[in-house]
């Protein structure tokens, strides 16, 4: 019986962890999210039937056994890398509309990566962030990517959204996210990159160090302790953006602020459609410049490149106020973004209502 959201269902191998997903869903009753985890895939799956490449597993680490934990953050605690996921949310459990489901998943994996890069260039003393910048940002729909100078964008994490119906309503949404942690599939090596390689790529790490940080993550209680870290931050924000109701008006802004930097060439589906990214409807269609139909769907990718020919007048502020936490993001003219976050404790009711009226007045220019 599920006892409690995020209780993690772990196999060593499964063809993909959205099918696992599916087969444990429909043979159970339960009104409570659930994460089913694997180390390897051997057909992982990403948007459109496309196949998701992983890093190699080491020969003979595999076996059939299934277990059950009571966290995502207990059922990694002896992996070495962070497993492919797939979480089982039961509809009635969705604060937010289906449309904007992905890219909120997106937001939350956004925060977690950036509160994981603070902790761990903390705990490895790398230099301070650079101008309190942080160097990814989410592609549409479901894309998470490094770029240190937004010219050249590498892949770190995919998110895969599928539904279940019963009696033509809605039952599950199935979310289902792979991530390059430690290591990533090196065929890919001129579109993805880890985590890991990222930081040592932003901040610059001589080939001494990097050296010295290799063998540092090759200590397996390293690699638990930032993969706890990981799995138990990503379970708190998933809950932060999808189970509390927003108005439509502030999820836009809440994934823009995310987002590639506004001007940023966009081709879709092998330039059927192109354009500067120009933002998104209500319904969560994309909108170019220059394309007169909203894109619900499709293949994005990057001309690798950022124009200029669109500027934001005024820099943006924005604090979204969560059950838990308080989020404040700066969005400067150039497209670089800051984010801090702090306990709702700390902020009471009238100076958070004064807050977001500021912070209104200031996305409008007034």
């Amino acid at each position: 019986m599920i006892i409690k959201d995020f209780q993690t269902f772990y196999k060593d191998t499964v063809i993909s962890t959205m099918s696992e997903a599916k087969k444990i869903a429909q043979e159970n009753s339960f009104q409570n999210i659930i994460v089913v985890a694997a180390k390897n895939q051997t057909n992982g799956r990403g948007r459109g039937g496309s196949f998701w490449a992983q890093p190699p597993i080491i020969p003979g680490t595999l076996t059939s056994e299934s277990e059950t934990f009571d966290s995502l953050e207990n059922a990694i605690s002896n992996l070495s890398e962070f497993p492919a996921v797939t979480l089982v949310f039961p509809y009635e459990k969705l604060s937010v509309p289906i449309e904007w489901v992905t890219q909120l998943v997106g937001c939350a994996l956004y925060d977690t990566f950036q509160k994981l890069f603070v902790f761990v260039s903390t705990q490895l003393n790398l230099n301070s962030v650079k101008n309190n910048q942080f160097p990814y940002y989410l592609k549409w729909p479901n894309d998470f990517l490094y770029s240190k100078d937004l010219e050249k964008f590498k892949k770190i994490s995919g998110i895969l959204c599928e539904t279940t119906t019963l009696k033509n309503k809605i039952e599950f949404f199935f979310i289902g996210i792979g991530i390059n942690f430690f290591d990533y599939p090196h065929e890919y090596e001129n579109k993805a990159t880890s985590f890991i390689k990222s930081l040592i790529d932003y901040f610059e790490v001589s080939k001494i160090s990097q050296l010295s940080m290799q063998k540092e993550f090759s200590k397996p209680f390293l690699k638990k302790y930032f993969l706890e870290f990981f799995a138990r931050t990503l379970c708190e924000e998933i809950k932060e953006y999808l189970c509390i109701s927003r108005p439509i008006s502030q999820i836009k802004n809440l994934v823009l602020e995310r987002s590639l930097p506004l001007g940023t060439f966009l081709s879709v589906d092998k330039n059927k459609y192109y354009g500067d990214f120009l933002g998104f409807q209500d319904d969560g269609a994309l909108i170019l410049k220059d394309v007169h139909v909203p894109i619900y769907s499709g293949d994005v990718s990057l001309n690798e490149r950022v124009l200029t020919s669109l500027k934001n007048d005024f820099s943006n502020i924005t604090i979204d106020v969560g059950n838990t936490r308080v989020h404040v993001s700066y969005l400067s003219q150039d497209g670089f973004q800051s984010y801090f976050h702090f306990p709702i404790h700390m902020m009471d009711k009238e100076e958070n209502n004064h807050g977001k009226d500021r912070c209104k007045r200031k996305r409008t220019g007034e």
